[in-house]
């Protein structure tokens, strides 16, 4: 039998391989990254560039090399609108590219190419980005610290992580990058509740009028066309994963962008496959819950940066027999953020804004409350449940035990009120407790929680604010974007997980432009329950975040073991 391989060109930098059935040959083939098979020929194919490294696999084998050199010749990279491909077919250099060219996103194309012009290669791009000459009809005023966002923004070619801190106007600074680039079209993705918000905004600043927001009410037959037609977009991340995007776009501005910090989601995948030159990520709170969120965040706007998500796991996380999860090399995270990340914490502007006085409040609970506490976590087959159900009850007793009119933490807190003689924002995780305080409250009393309408929130909150004493009782729907700075008292029913969620509460009064010299944030606690373990999370996770993200030294850093809290649950 010959023992001869003949090697030609076949289509876009393949490689066909030709020989007599051997399994020798055919185990060098599957060591070969990329081989293919084409059953409908029978043919192998392997990249061009992996010819030496086959020959290596099969030193007694002879072969007849047919193949003509492609190296040298400028690589051409087309984006489409949910890939990308390139003639001749590109061989990676080493692991960036070869997650870049393996994902195969359009923005993978995208830094694909930038990669390579970096490498002094020669590159060429082909997109189907229209550009469409927009006009803004006036320049924002920017402060000192919004300049120096801008000017990060142009050493990168308006392309990165703004993490302004709430209340920063990070979307006037995002605004002024696209009056900058001129040409459209861009496309804006944020929480639902923002979108009337960013409208006014460049009509405010920038005295600019030709936004449409496009959203899911819309007719359905209507929304492609809306989409496809508008030279500035505005839409909310859920209506993304509705229409398909066969739109490429100059910008692609993602507001709140932790909002894709799971890959896995229909969201994040979305986003993902959107066909932009440049992405800019806004966000206060990019590290939310895990290191691992920071990523996903990082690669929605350069993506591969961090090389694939094993190399990151290997280099900054640690995790032991899956029970536990501690973290390395923090403050070398923080230094490679620097090259994409600008930030800007409120105190690095504290003399532009109020003074923040904050206070918790311990409430004790009855003998009753505490009985009926302890029986409920207890009761629960699964460590979730019990955890659930505790949190509910921290908030409010109330809610839980049915012959109770008003919890002890109810009644602090309708004593703070009374005593009140201006305006205050009350924020809580729960619906149905909104609905109670409403009930229970005797001032003036709004409320924004799921059951109001988008439309309607803005106007709530003119409402409210147009009163002197009033009292605004809000979910986490009110939480983004949300403007509130004349208003100077915030207080907190219950605790939310982070340190971040915690930040975005206080960031609707605490605030740019805020006509008061301090605001105020109260927290309330319910002695004796799971609130002490959740204020213990948020310190750990605001840590992580002052390490990371702000460049505090790593060595106050407590390694929080995942699974703490269920292990003191079970002994309740």
């Amino acid at each position: 039998m010959s023992k001869t391989i003949i090697l030609a060109n076949a289509e876009n930098g393949w490689v066909e391989v030709g020989f007599s059935f051997d399994w020798e040959v055919i185990e060098a083939l599957r060591e070969i990254p990329g081989r293919r098979f084409l059953s409908h020929n029978k043919s192998n194919l392997i990249p061009s560039g992996q010819i030496q490294n086959f020959k290596n696999l099969l030193p007694n084998w002879t072969f007849v090399d047919k193949t003509v050199d492609s190296r040298n010749k400028p690589l051409k990279i087309y984006i489409e609108n949910d890939s990308f491909y390139t003639i001749p077919e590109y061989q990676p250099l080493g692991k960036k590219d070869l997650r870049l060219n393996f994902l195969r996103r359009p923005r993978d194309g995208y830094e694909l190419y930038k990669f390579l012009k970096s490498e002094g290669k020669e590159v060429e791009l082909f997109d189907k980005v229209k550009n469409v000459p927009l006009q803004f009809n006036q320049k924002a005023t920017l402060y000192p610290f919004q300049e120096d966002a801008i000017n990060f923004l142009r050493k990168n070619e308006y392309s990165g992580l703004l993490a302004l801190d709430m209340g920063l106007g990070k979307s006037v600074v995002a605004s002024k990058a696209m009056e900058e680039i001129g040409n459209g079209p861009f496309l804006i993705a944020a929480p639902a509740s923002l979108l009337t918000q960013w409208k006014n905004e460049l009509e405010k600043h920038f005295d600019f009028h030709n936004a449409e927001i496009v959203t899911a009410k819309i007719k359905k037959n209507e929304r492609k066309k809306a989409f496809e037609n508008a030279d500035v977009v505005i839409t909310n991340y859920e209506f993304l994963k509705l229409i398909p995007i066969e739109k490429q776009f100059e910008l692609l501005i993602l507001d709140e962008i932790q909002r894709v910090k799971n890959w896995k989601t229909q969201i994040a995948k979305a986003v993902a496959n959107i066909p932009a030159r440049r992405v800019i990520g806004l966000s206060g709170t990019p590290l939310d819950n895990r290191l691992q969120e920071l990523y996903n965040v990082i690669d929605a706007i350069r993506p591969a940066y961090f090389g694939t998500m094993r190399q990151f796991y290997r280099k900054y996380i640690v995790q032991e027999n899956g029970s536990k999860t501690t973290y390395k090399n923090l403050e070398e995270v923080y230094q490679r953020l620097n090259e994409v990340m600008f930030r800007v914490s409120v105190e690095d502007v504290k003399s532009q804004l109020p003074q923040v006085t904050k206070q918790t409040i311990e409430v004790p609970l009855s003998n009753k409350e505490l009985s009926f506490y302890r029986e409920m976590v207890k009761s629960f087959d699964t460590v979730i449940e019990s955890i659930s159900h505790a949190k509910v009850f921290a908030c409010s007793s109330a809610m839980k035990m049915e012959d109770l009119n008003v919890s002890s933490k109810e009644k602090e807190l309708i004593k703070i009120i009374d005593d009140l003689e201006e305006r205050a924002v009350v924020n809580m995780f729960y619906k149905k407790e909104v609905r109670r305080l409403e009930d229970l409250i005797d001032k003036p009393v709004f409320c924004l929680d799921g059951d109001v309408k988008q439309s309607e929130r803005s106007e709530i909150a003119k409402e409210f604010e147009a009163t002197n004493d009033g009292i605004l009782l809000m979910t986490s729907v009110g939480t983004f974007g949300l403007n509130l700075q004349k208003t100077r008292i915030q207080i907190n029913m219950d605790l939310e997980w982070t340190d971040s969620r915690m930040k975005q509460r206080l960031g609707r009064v605490h605030r740019l432009e805020s006509p008061h010299e301090r605001v105020f944030s109260l927290i309330l606690m319910s002695e004796g329950t799971i609130d002490k373990y959740i204020m213990e999370l948020i310190e750990y996770k605001k840590e992580l975040f002052e390490i990371t993200i702000d460049g505090k030294s790593e060595n106050q850093v407590k390694k929080y073991i995942a699974g703490e809290l269920e292990k003191e649950m079970r002994t309740w």
